[in-house]
């Protein structure tokens, strides 16, 4: 088994521009078994508050992040 990681700079808060930044990295992991992402890619880190923590979540039945077409 191959397995991949990334490491990037999430846009904290914009999803599609995560997106953006995160598809190439993917495309050019494409050859992995298991790509690892990092854990708050989907949202960026360092909130500001909880209840903004709160908001730039969803839930995996209903995800934006995981649903994207790459």
């Amino acid at each position: 088994m191959k397995i991949g990681y990334v490491q990037f700079a999430p846009s904290l808060g914009n999803r599609n521009e995560t997106i953006d930044r995160l598809n190439p990295l993917i495309e050019s992991g494409s050859d992995a078994d298991l790509l690892v992402l990092p854990e708050l890619c989907n949202t960026g880190y360092n909130f500001t508050s909880r209840k903004m923590a709160f908001d730039l979540c969803e839930s995996a039945k209903n995800s934006d992040f995981l649903d994207y077409p790459a």
